[in-house]
């Protein structure tokens, strides 16, 4: 799903942002990112073209320990399509710091992954659900983000002229 995603977005012209984690120098488990993962650097197939922002994070969000915030606003970004390796850890972290920064943020579903299914569903619910219930000052809660599928970007972004 990554790799189609990225192709897309690259097609339309669109800024792409990648985050690298130097966070324990842990391995991801081959099966989320595919065969031989060299730990923190970006999966080959997915890896950085000229041009693009790379940023080394320390912190699971992708925002809190990296320059990101200033490198999309230098290019007009307001919007994040976000995937990635771990939904409930990393792509939520990163969900939350972008929001809090007033990005809009959709996570691409199918793009994403987590070591249990069951973790990626919640964290998909939690990032999409608005609250049920009336909170502070009698309103009822929003939710972080949107969620949407490679499939439908693909859709989305192919009435926009290559660039």
């Amino acid at each position: 799903g990554v790799e189609r995603l990225l192709a897309a977005c690259r097609k339309a012209g669109m800024t792409i942002a990648h985050s690298r984690s130097h966070r324990y120098g842990a391995n991801v488990m081959d099966e989320l990112v595919g065969t031989k993962d060299e730990g923190y650097e970006l999966y080959p197939s997915c890896r950085a073209r000229p041009g693009e922002i790379v940023v080394d994070k320390w912190t699971f969000g992708a925002f809190a320990s990296t320059p990101l915030e200033a490198e999309l606003r230098a290019r007009g970004v307001e919007r994040i399509l976000l995937c990635g390796v771990l939904t409930n850890v990393c792509v939520f972290a990163t969900a939350s710091q972008a929001v809090d920064r007033f990005f809009r943020v959709c996570v691409i579903e199918d793009a994403s992954a987590a070591f249990q299914r069951d973790w990626h569903d919640m964290a998909i619910k939690l990032i999409s659900e608005p609250q049920r219930k009336r909170g502070h000052q009698a309103q009822v809660g929003l939710y972080f983000g949107e969620i949407s599928t490679v499939a439908e970007v693909e859709k989305a972004l192919s009435s926009i002229p290559p660039k």
